[in-house]
């Protein structure tokens, strides 16, 4: 085989595996329900439109929801930045041989940590919503966010 038509093999059958890898990130985020960051926009967007809508918040209380905001933008744009970049590295590390090397089970379970973070950064980001708010305030929240996450129940 000539390097060109090897080297072509190569990059296709590397472009195929980095395509099945985001495809199986996917699958994660999506049995996680973590969001990627369209998603977490509409995530904050439906939070924010329920308490504005539902919940007559101080301004104390719309100050430090904002802050939450913000924080878990920060923290989910940072968590979105290391999946891509080991998404890049499982993807070095597969066409290096193209089996499941030990650094390309380094890179997966790194993936896999990443969508729990996300996970984790999404809990959080609801508990320190309810956290801002009264206790009459917090019986209606928990309600609509339990209706909302039982609804993304298989």
């Amino acid at each position: 085989m000539t390097p060109f038509w090897r080297n072509l093999l190569i990059t296709i059958v590397v472009a195929a595996a980095s395509g099945f890898a985001g495809a199986r990130l996917g699958a994660i985020r999506n049995q996680s329900h973590a969001s990627p960051p369209s998603a977490q926009a509409t995530l904050r967007q439906s939070v924010d439109a329920m308490l504005t809508r539902d919940f007559n918040l101080t301004a104390d209380q719309k100050r430090k929801v904002a802050e939450i905001d913000e924080a878990y933008t920060r923290q989910n744009n940072r968590i979105w930045s290391m999946l891509k970049m080991t998404n890049a590295e499982l993807a070095g590390a597969l066409s290096e041989d193209m089996t499941m090397n030990d650094m390309t089970h380094v890179y997966i379970r790194q993936i896999e940590e990443n969508a729990g973070l996300l996970q984790t950064a999404t809990i959080n980001y609801i508990i320190d919503i309810r956290n801002v708010l009264t206790p009459q305030q917090r019986d209606l929240y928990d309600e609509r966010i339990i209706r909302a996450l039982m609804q993304d129940a298989p």
